[in-house]
């Protein structure tokens, strides 16, 4: 309980059953002197094959009294389902995280973020894998909304297919080889910079159809210091371009073929490790420096200009060279025989990039990149 400016004298209650030791339920009834009154059930399983959760929370204003509140309710469903089939061990993941507005649960959260933006999403999945391969088949929607410029952005992925062939050795050659391909139908709907200036466009489209190898081969491997390098080629068919000749997108029946390759250096270390020790435990101090060197090759112009810019993946990957240090603090009892646990770790880093208007993805600010 307590009181609010905004919402006037509260008091949350919550009434838990447990049903069965795999099922429970817990009925919600919140008061807001000035708000109104909240109802909420939240229904939790665990089963063998499957297991989730589902919340619906319904709110009735209390008319006049609160800002924001046009409406005579609101409300949100929360929606979480997992289930395991044994045939090439397959699962399917239902979540839903939605509300009637986007201006509802600010009225009743303090979290900052929610402030600036609010997202709702919509995810349904079914994943198989047999040894090394894995096959996806999802459909997702997921809705942002601005709450500082008064304007929403709607993506769509209907349907979203992924084939991935992970980790195979190639005969003797050192390293593992893995594959990956997609195909992805996405939609946005609202509000987003354009290419060239800053001007808005709105409800875009794209069909694509992506082909992604690479290579990994390590190159040091000690407790103290290990590197590896990373080779991939990312190539993306597109059946349908815009026309690069007008600031307005026409789209054009002309297929656009856009593809990079990139090489990726990474070394961790050389890693410095003391002990510390104690009557029953025992501290170990770790700095590690970190060193990446990404390399892309350059997409043609021409080609970046056909391009329909759906979402991030639409926007080709970019050269840099990237510095952190870590410090990690682990423990263990001694009497212990399970493995040290983390207790604390910072990160500083320092990335540099090459071509900043690639990485701003061709957006300004105070007129530059």
């Amino acid at each position: 309980f307590g009181t609010s400016s905004l919402r006037g004298f509260f008091l949350l209650n919550a009434f838990f059953w447990a049903i069965k030791p795999n099922v429970d339920l817990t009925l919600y009834f919140d008061y807001y002197a000035k708000a109104g009154i909240g109802v909420a059930e939240e229904f939790r399983y665990l089963f063998r094959q499957m297991d989730g959760h589902i919340k619906f929370y319904l709110f009735n204003y209390k008319a006049g009294n609160i800002v924001g509140a046009e409406k005579s309710s609101d409300y949100y469903l929360k929606w979480e389902h997992k289930q395991r089939i044994n045939f090439l061990n397959t699962r399917i993941t239902i979540a839903i995280d939605r509300q009637s507005d986007a201006n509802f649960l600010r009225l009743f959260s303090n979290n900052f973020d929610s402030v600036l933006t609010r997202m709702s999403r919509s995810q349904a999945s079914i994943d198989s894998s047999f040894a090394n391969v894995r096959l996806s088949i999802s459909g997702m929607q997921n809705d942002t909304f601005y709450t500082f410029a008064n304007r929403s952005t709607r993506l769509s992925y209907l349907p979203q297919i992924k084939l991935n062939w992970n980790q195979q050795k190639l005969w003797i050659l050192p390293g593992y080889f893995s594959l990956a391909a997609s195909y992805t139908t996405v939609e946005r709907i609202g509000k987003s910079y354009d290419e060239d200036e800053l001007i808005y466009v709105s409800d875009q489209s794209s069909t694509r159809l992506s082909l992604n190898p690479s290579y990994m081969l390590g190159l040091l491997r000690f407790p103290w210091l290990n590197a590896y390098l990373a080779m991939e080629t990312q190539f993306t068919y597109y059946p349908k371009s815009r026309d690069p000749n007008s600031k307005e997108v026409i789209i054009l029946d002309e297929p656009l073929k856009l593809y990079y390759h990139s090489a990726n250096l990474t070394i961790k270390g050389p890693v410095l490790a003391k002990l510390f020790e104690t009557r029953n435990s025992k501290f170990k101090h770790l700095i590690e420096p970190k060193l990446t060197f990404k390399y892309v090759t350059k997409v043609d112009d021409e080609d970046k200009k056909r391009l329909i810019p759906v979402d991030y993946f639409d926007y080709p990957s970019y050269s840099y060279v990237g510095f952190s240090l870590s410090t990690r603090l682990l423990y263990k009892s001694k009497s212990s025989k399970s493995s040290p646990r983390e207790i604390l770790s910072y990160t500083i880093s320092q990335d540099y990039y090459f071509d900043p208007e690639l990485a701003n993805r061709n957006r300004k600010i105070n007129g530059i990149f």
